[in-house]
């Protein structure tokens, strides 16, 4: 016992040592009751002991400290009990949630066939978008291949992204015609290499498989634990592979191809790799059968650390029997129910302020737990504020669009990811020279940065652009400039011209026609002079007209410029097929491996 002791005293010790401040409104118990007796005794003696029984309530004072007593007593237990009282350690094991897949989706021109309405690649595509919605915890990445694959996302646990940039995906877009799946299992594995995963499942959307590359593939696989289950995208009949002009495709010899769901090639290839088969069905059937051997294959979607962490095992809910035969005394004697109903009343009435909710959950979370649960809500606004974290706080920022704000806390991170976000959001500011100069230290840091490569050529062609069309704006405003002058110099001088005409002819009908009277020359008088205060009017407007130009002109600049940036800003988001276009385009050029298609484009 004594040598338990001595093993646990030097361990004692409060997990929330803050609580113990609870215990100074109990000192005040004993105040109380010596107080009361201190009256009680001045009675005492005061009054005859005959009539002490009959005018003192000594019965009624002892019944009232012993309620005071086992007051103070449960203040004191659920205060203990509060900060946490904690004298030995447990080892606990740590299990990682690890379940992680890629999605591969056929992107050659087989799935532009309609056997299926609208088309292969549309009902794949919404094929997708309903497995992502299955898909729990864990990370999901997307593989699109035609002649060659492109990690369209990387592994992640925000789904969102994956179904946002899915609906762009269509063959025409590849960069390579041809179905190498070969190409695409690398890349899936390489995803998988370069998060330390061992394990997981692949899940592949197509109408056949080039079976040339079958000992290839099997050769990848080979001693990894990765299951393929497969979707067949397609109809045994087929259909013509329509094109964006009309026509149909043809092979080398002038036929029309017609390509068929390659069935059992497709299920041989699942049992394979321990996957299963399903064909494209009008409902959830299909993707309710490929799910359920990942969900009941447990074992490799839960991983258990070798790392142990040892946790303080608290004692504190311990002391809290300790009040059970309180409470049993205080509802019998009436006193809790007392107590306890005004405080449920008020309380049942009061709503809580936002301060008090705020100071609440400060309690029980940290900021960035706040924030985190803001950021799954897409609360933007309310995660920037509650997060910690400078790089959460700024992408919070830079999802509410909050670009400027973003900016600075990316600029917090002196990393490759630090600067290629912070250029990523000084572009979005319409700050491109700005941007440039970040992407260029992403890449000075880490050269091989393909999406730091891509944004900075982006970024570079549309600050020329802006430009080119600047420079066009101004030579079309000076041009307009020099017009304007011109042709009030014209219509000065012919102005000018008419007025002496008018005079010389005045004078000719004058001399003529000595008939006339003198009625009809006051009223051509009249008439000239109306004409020439005219004419003064108009050659005021015009010079006021040149005078103001100065002023418009830059106000014209400053509003052409801001339209020609919102105009290449606007592109960015309106077009991902044609950002992925690109961004295929440029891994394609890039890319060292090279393409098996077996001599078919589709």
């Amino acid at each position: 016992m004594l040598d338990e002791l001595s093993l646990i005293i030097p361990q004692f010790h409060f997990l929330r040592p803050l609580w113990l401040l609870g215990l100074l409104p109990a000192t005040l118990l004993p105040i109380v009751l010596f107080y009361q007796h201190f009256k009680m005794g001045a009675w005492h003696d005061l009054i005859k002991p005959e009539f002490q029984p009959y005018l003192l309530s000594g019965e009624t004072q002892k019944k009232a400290n012993f309620s005071f007593y086992l007051l103070g007593f449960a203040w004191i237990i659920v205060t203990l009990a509060l900060a946490g009282p904690t004298w030995q350690q447990l080892p606990q094991s740590v299990h990682k949630k690890i379940d992680a897949r890629v999605i591969l989706i056929d992107q050659s021109y087989s799935m532009l066939a309609n056997d299926i309405k609208p088309s292969r690649n549309a009902r794949a595509i919404h094929k997708l978008s309903d497995l992502l919605d299955t898909f729990g915890e864990g990370a999901t990445a997307l593989v699109a291949y035609a002649g060659d694959a492109h990690t369209v996302t990387p592994l992640t646990q925000d789904t969102n992204t994956i179904a946002n940039l899915a609906p762009s995906l269509n063959p025409l877009i590849m960069p390579i015609p041809g179905n190498n799946l070969a190409d695409a299992i690398d890349k899936a594995i390489l995803l998988f290499d370069n998060s330390g995963l061992t394990e997981g499942k692949f899940f592949l959307l197509t109408d056949e498989i080039n079976e040339d590359q079958i000992d290839q593939i099997n050769a990848s696989l080979e001693n990894r634990n990765i299951t393929i289950n497969v979707l067949g995208i397609g109809t045994s009949e087929g259909a013509p592979i329509p094109l964006p002009d009309g026509s149909f495709l043809k092979d080398s010899s002038g036929a029309i191809v017609l390509p068929t769901l390659n069935r059992a090639a497709l299920v041989k290839f699942a049992s394979q790799h321990k996957g299963r088969y399903s064909d494209i069905k009008a409902d959830d059937s299909d993707i309710e059968f490929l799910t359920q051997a990942t969900l009941s294959d447990q074992g490799g979607n839960l991983k258990e650390t070798e790392r142990q962490f040892d946790i303080w095992q608290e004692q504190g809910p311990w002391l809290l029997l300790g009040l059970m035969p309180i409470l049993a005394l205080g509802f019998r004697k009436g006193w809790l129910t007392q107590i306890m109903l005004p405080a449920i009343i008020i309380t049942s009435t009061l709503q809580p302020n936002v301060s008090e909710a705020s100071l609440w959950q400060d309690l029980w979370s940290t900021g960035d737990q706040q924030g985190s649960e803001a950021f799954k809500q897409q609360d933007w606004q309310n995660a920037s504020q509650q997060f910690n974290d400078p790089q959460w706080k700024a992408s919070s920022h830079y999802r509410n669009n909050d670009y400027q704000k973003a900016v600075e806390e990316f600029a917090k991170d002196t990393t490759a990811t630090g600067y290629y976000n912070q250029g990523n959001a000084l572009a979005n500011a319409g700050q491109l020279e700005e941007a440039i100069s970040a992407y260029q230290q992403s890449l000075n840091l880490h050269p091989e940065n393909q999406d730091a490569q891509f944004n900075l050529s982006l970024v570079e062609k549309m600050l020329e652009q802006q430009e080119s069309e600047q420079d066009q704006d101004g030579e079309q405003q000076d041009g307009e400039n020099q017009e304007q002058q011109d042709s009030n110099s014209e219509n000065k001088n012919q102005q000018n011209s008419d007025s002496s005409n008018d005079q010389q002819d005045q004078s000719n009908e004058d001399q003529q026609a000595s008939e006339s009277d003198e009625q009809d020359s006051d009223k051509d008088k009249d008439s000239a002079g109306n004409e020439a205060t005219q004419q003064e009017e108009e050659q005021q407007q015009a010079d006021a007209a040149k005078e103001a130009s100065p002023q418009q002109e830059s106000d014209l600049d400053a509003q052409e410029k801001q339209k020609a940036l919102q105009q290449w800003l606007g592109k960015i988001p309106d077009d991902p097929g044609g950002l992925l276009r690109q961004k295929f385009l440029y891994e394609s050029k890039n890319a060292s491996s090279k393409t098996q298609n077996n001599g078919k484009s589709w």
